[in-house]
């Protein structure tokens, strides 16, 4: 039986997120497909969200937590939902 860690599994979906986000964004601003038919775009967007997920999370570990009582809960607008991707033409 194959086991996933719950860090593992959470990598996962952050991977998941970060690569529909960035084939709905691409497709957002450069046209549907464009992200498809650019797979190093996708990629790099999608290491990038990546790169600063872990450095907030470096960062944010860094911190002592009687840091975040003070901070705000709307300190950071909400995130928009992604868009489902639109299925190609057969």
């Amino acid at each position: 039986m194959n086991h996933i860690d719950g860090s593992a599994e959470t990598a996962i979906s952050y991977t998941n997120e970060f690569f529909d986000a960035a084939l709905s964004k691409i497709d957002a601003v450069f046209g549907d497909g464009f992200a498809r038919a650019n797979p190093a775009l996708l990629g790099a967007l999608v290491q990038a969200s990546s790169s600063n997920l872990s450095a907030f999370m470096q960062a944010a570990t860094a911190i002592g937590p009687e840091m975040f009582e003070d901070m705000p809960e709307d300190l950071f607008p909400p995130l928009p939902a992604a868009k489902p991707a639109k299925k190609g033409k057969r």
